[in-house]
This record gives C-alpha cells, sequence and structure tokens, in this order.
C-alpha cells in the first residue's frame, strides 16, 4: 500500500534540485546544495603544502569537518564526517597532489531529512569548483515503509517513521573544472557499483535489493542535474571572462 508523502510527491519523486557554485570567496571551491528544505554548504581549502608527520609523499591528505546547524559537533556529525572522508578519498585523485591537505568543510543550513547525500553531493560539486580531479559521485536516500514501498528522497519526519532508509553513494563520471591528460570527460554512462551504503532502522536483504535498484535509477537523473549545473555555472565563467 502507498501512503500519501507530507510533500504530496510520488513514492518514485525527488524533491527540487538547487545547486549554486563559487559562493564563498575565500575558499578554493565551494557549493551551496538543496533538496528543497536540506540545505547543505561545502568549502574546499587546497591543496595546500604541508611538512611534519602529516606529509605523504605518494598523495594529498584529505580532512573533512562536519558542522551542524547549531551547537557542537557530537558523535552522529564524527561518524558522518568518517563516512563523508572514506568516500572522498575514493574519488579525489589525491596522487596528483603530493605532499599536500585538501579541507573539505560541511556545513549543514537546514535538515529535513537525507542530509548525508546532500552533503556528499554538495561536497563532490565544491571539489569540481575549486579544480580538482575526481572521479564523480551521485548520493541518494531512499526509505523503506512496513508495507516494503520503497520512498525516494525521504523527509526527516519520512525517515522517523519509516522502517529503515539507506544512503547509497553511486560512481559517476569523472568530473573536474580542469581535464587533465588522460581523464575522460565526454558522455559515458554512469558506471556500475556502489562507492558508500550507510543504513539506518531495519531493512531486509529484498528491501535494499530494492533501494539499491530505485536510487540507481534516481541517480542518473542527479547525475544530469549536476552536470548540467556545473556547464551553466562553467558558461558564466566564460561570460565574465569575455566581456
Amino acid at each position: 500500500m502507498v501512503h500519501d508523502r507530507p510533500d504530496g510527491r510520488n513514492p518514485n519523486q525527488l524533491r527540487p534540485l538547487v545547486c549554486a557554485r563559487g559562493l564563498l570567496h575565500r575558499a578554493d571551491g565551494s557549493a551551496r546544495w538543496s533538496q528543497d528544505n536540506t540545505i547543505v554548504i561545502a568549502a574546499v581549502y587546497g591543496p595546500k603544502a604541508i611538512s611534519g608527520r602529516r606529509e605523504n609523499p605518494a598523495r594529498a591528505v584529505l580532512e573533512v569537518i562536519w558542522k551542524p546547524k547549531m551547537g557542537m559537533a557530537g558523535p552522529s556529525e564524527r561518524e558522518a564526517e568518517f563516512i563523508l572522508k572514506r568516500t572522498l578519498e575514493y574519488i579525489v585523485l589525491t596522487a596528483m597532489h603530493p605532499n599536500t591537505a585538501i579541507s573539505v568543510i560541511i556545513q549543514v543550513v537546514s535538515d529535513d531529512g537525507g542530509a548525508l547525500s546532500c552533503a556528499m553531493n554538495a561536497a563532490c560539486s565544491a571539489l569540481v569548483d575549486a579544480g580538482i580531479p575526481l572521479k564523480g559521485l551521485i548520493a541518494v536516500t531512499c526509505a523503506v515503509d512496513k508495507d516494503g514501498v520503497i520512498y525516494l528522497d525521504p523527509i526527516n519526519k519520512e525517515e522517523k517513521e519509516f522502517h529503515g532508509h539507506a544512503c547509497l553513494v553511486f560512481p559517476g563520471k569523472p568530473m573536474s573544472s580542469f581535464a587533465p591528460a588522460g581523464l575522460a570527460l565526454d558522455s559515458e554512462p554512469i558506471e556500475r557499483g556502489i562507492v558508500t551504503s550507510v543504513t539506518k532502522g531495519i531493512l531486509s536483504a529484498e528491501d535494499y535489493l530494492n533501494c539499491l535498484e530505485r536510487s540507481r535509477a534516481a541517480s542518473v537523473k542527479i547525475a544530469e542535474f549536476a552536470r548540467s549545473s556545473l556547464e551553466k555555472a562553467q558558461r558564466g565563467v566564460e561570460l565574465v571572462v569575455a566581456s
């Protein structure tokens, strides 16, 4: 049985997506990613030279700081930092910047569900804005009710009421504002596989596989939006330079 959603969407419908880049002038890259009332700002600093024990001659060191909307960071924020750091380490081409550090700061502006996937997409967009070469990623959250019905992009009320939900991160096409040699940026399809999977609540194996299938289909739509957003931002830069 399909339940009516509080915001009137059907189970397969994503919330409106908005992405703005280059908002923070002191950062090397920044992006604000919003999915309706869930809004996250990501700022990237670096690559910057480091020395001492943190220095790695083989690759850049990546650090992530998660700032909640209010108060001090707690265990849930530390968990989100760890998950995001491990995910970004997989997609950022750190070997291209040895002996440096790349810092990613996540600021949650408002959280109405799906904050982790929103932060993943914001961080990826900010890294692209900073000109750091990386493999793309697309993050999607879905929830499952007691009848096994899958709901994409749940709001906070749905995450709390349904049996379980999952944040699933899929590999996408390589993305960069600057294309290094050998890094294809053409229109290849989204890769198969999964980069990160975080589940909360109760999900059967069948529920999880259904979430995986539905979220993978949704990731294609989000990837198209991210690519369109990047192209519009680049055209804006070209217009400024031309003028």
